[in-house]
């Protein structure tokens, strides 16, 4: 199984690791992300590296805007 990066983005009150169960993701490695990117660019490189970004539920409505332009470049 090749390694498998997850990230959790947006934690800034960094409770995601108590939150869930991670260990069930066997074979996966876990990055929490405590701090919130606004830049286009410095979101992309942050997320090149991994398989799955996860964002709070919190994010996704103020994120919209953000994703839609960071899709469009994957």
């Amino acid at each position: 199984m090749p390694d498998i990066r997850i990230a959790v983005l947006d934690d800034y009150w960094h409770i995601a690791r108590d939150s869930a169960d991670w260990s069930s993701l066997d074979g996966a490695s876990v990055d929490f992300c405590h701090d919130t990117l606004t830049d286009l660019d410095a979101i992309f490189e942050r997320l090149q590296p991994y398989f799955v970004p996860v964002r709070p539920i919190s994010w996704l409505r103020t994120s919209s805007r953000v994703l839609s332009g960071f899709t469009s470049r994957t």
